[in-house]
């Protein structure tokens, strides 16, 4: 290793001008570089053209414009541990709640449970159930998986439920997730 960096050489050589917790600071650096082979030549500053070279003038380029922008939502702090633990899943009285006084598609009729579905059985889920729609999305983006994309979001949720424009809402609820 060629440096004209005095001070690497008393790493290994630390003399009693230097003081004790510098010497602790400089045995520890020792024991990390101990693990590879090299040899440290000392070359003066004015001599070691090729350091300067690479390290000073190297990769100057000219400056480009960044620009970031952030979020930011006011929440209140969660006490819990796991927040996720004490919402409540939607059982399906909840989807005959919101469906209820609702007009369903043509498409969709009602089954023996009393539930408007689609032709493949699947709960439809009107546009104006907001909290019901709020509590799918969380638990398809808030899965055992962790915070999912828009596209497994969507897949999850078309599996089991008949809910109109789900692209798009859920892009909406993965454009304003915190993480």
């Amino acid at each position: 290793m060629f440096t004209d960096h005095r001070n690497l050489i008393y790493i290994f050589a630390p003399g009693t001008e230097i003081k004790k917790h510098v010497r602790g600071k400089l045995l520890r650096w020792s024991l990390k570089l101990i693990e590879f082979k090299y040899e440290i030549e000392h070359i003066p500053g004015d001599e070691n053209v090729w350091t300067d070279m690479f390290s000073r003038w190297a990769g100057q380029n000219p400056a480009v414009a960044r620009t970031t922008s952030m979020k930011r939502w006011e929440t209140e702090k969660q006490p819990q541990l796991r927040p996720l633990a004490a919402i409540e899943w939607p059982a399906i009285e909840d989807v005959i709640a919101a469906q209820s006084g609702k007009v369903a598609p043509t498409s969709h009729n009602l089954d023996g449970r009393g539930v408007y579905v689609d032709s493949y059985h699947r709960p439809w889920v009107p546009d104006t159930a907001g909290d019901l729609l709020q509590r799918l999305m969380v638990i398809a983006h808030c899965g055992s998986q962790g915070h999912r994309g828009v596209n497994a979001m969507v897949n999850e949720l078309e599996g089991y439920f008949d809910i109109s424009n789900v692209h798009i809402k859920a892009r909406a609820f993965c454009a304003s997730c915190l993480l």
